[in-house]
């Protein structure tokens, strides 16, 4: 017998009271309504998209909630991203990102949990439509149920954040080599070295009119992040021109040691 009631979306969903204790809405009480919202439009069913999954961007936001705005939208989402709340994937050939809500599956089980949706939680990345396994190799199964280690988790999500700031390349899917490298460099650095990596980084002019730094580049090698935690791409400071009081100063001073005075750049007078 079908299920007729088998829809993309269910009557309702789960809001822990708890929630209201995060401290992003703590902070940001008018972000509670676009949150519950997602939560609200994600899919409860796979249907084109994976269960727990929405696209949106942050113009479509907008539009939803007049009261903040893009920018704030904006702002929201990445938010979200940071205090893994959403795993925020760009579609090629449309303006809508694929978002995925960090464990729905978790809190939007038929089964009742004690658990607060709200919190920052490890994000679980649910595949964006239910898969066919006919044409997929062993090795990809295996790649698909690896778990992703909360360290790696987090250095991605920042990445993720800190190319949103900057308008660098985003990256997209967290494959199993990537894991793997960002893993090693995470071992090599911490992850608070990452972060420091990643501050720098936007700091930058060179790295921020750059397409190559991307989150491949930075965890290719050890030798790429330490140029970065070195200093190497770090703007270059200007020599400070002399006060007219420092210049009167150092004249005084050369005057007194018998010193010749420093002939004027412009060739003109010192007395002037």
């Amino acid at each position: 017998m079908n299920d007729k009631t088998d829809k993309s979306k269910a009557g309702y969903v789960k809001i822990h009271r708890s929630m209201f204790d995060n401290p992003l809405f703590s902070r940001h009480p008018e972000f509670i309504g676009p949150w519950v919202w997602m939560i609200a439009e994600a899919r409860f069913k796979a249907n084109g998209i994976g269960r727990g999954q929405l696209r949106l961007s942050k113009r479509e936001l907008h539009k939803k909630f007049t009261y903040l705005s893009v920018s704030k939208c904006e702002r929201f989402l990445g938010h979200c991203v940071s205090h893994y709340m959403v795993e925020i994937e760009p579609q090629s050939g449309t303006k809508l990102s694929l978002v995925t809500i960090c464990n729905y599956e978790k809190y939007q089980h038929l089964e009742t949990s004690s658990e607060p949706l709200g919190e920052p939680q490890g994000a679980k990345i649910e595949p964006q439509s239910e898969p066919s396994y006919k044409n997929v190799s062993k090795n990809d199964k295996k790649e698909e149920n690896t778990s992703v280690p909360d360290d790696v988790r987090a250095a991605f999500a920042k990445f993720i954040a800190f190319a949103d700031h900057t308008g660098l390349p985003k990256p997209g899917k967290l494959s199993a080599k990537r894991k793997q490298k960002i893993k090693a460099r995470l071992n090599e650095h911490g992850l608070e070295n990452w972060i420091v990596a990643l501050r720098r980084a936007a700091k930058s002019d060179f790295i921020r009119s750059a397409r190559w730094f991307t989150i491949d580049w930075l965890a290719a090698n050890e030798t790429n992040i330490t140029k970065v935690l070195e200093g190497n791409y770090d703007n270059k400071q200007k020599p400070q021109e002399q006060t007219a009081d420092e210049k009167f100063i150092e004249r005084v001073r050369r005057e007194n040691e018998g010193q010749p005075l420093p002939m004027p750049a412009n060739g003109g007078s010192l007395l002037q």
